[in-house]
């Protein structure tokens, strides 16, 4: 699933027909497969435009997340490892600026 995911970001434009799918799996519990489909959908490019409410929502859902962990200096949940979750929120701007443009 990961590799499909990660193939469908190099084919650029032409996986635009993905672009409903993966901005499902934006919301799926495991971060590593949203990862991933932020990276493809950054991949398509301006093509993946369908993405873009979703991907903002994850942007502000990651966000708020990381500071509230900062607020509360609490340690994140199981699931992140150290600094990932800033990771993934800056692949979800870049892919957000990849997509719609500056």
């Amino acid at each position: 699933g990961e590799q499909l995911i990660e193939t469908l970001g190099g084919i650029g434009p032409g996986a635009a027909c993905a672009v409903p799918s993966l901005a499902a799996i934006l919301s799926d519990d495991a971060s590593l497969l949203r990862g991933h489909a932020v990276r493809a959908l950054g991949g398509i490019g301006p093509a993946a435009a369908g993405a873009l409410d979703p991907l903002r929502d994850l942007e502000r859902r990651e966000a708020e997340r990381i500071e509230a962990w900062r607020a509360a200096s609490a340690e994140p949940p199981a699931e992140y490892e150290q600094g990932e979750q800033e990771v993934l929120l800056g692949e979800v701007r870049g892919a957000i600026h990849r997509i719609a443009g500056p």
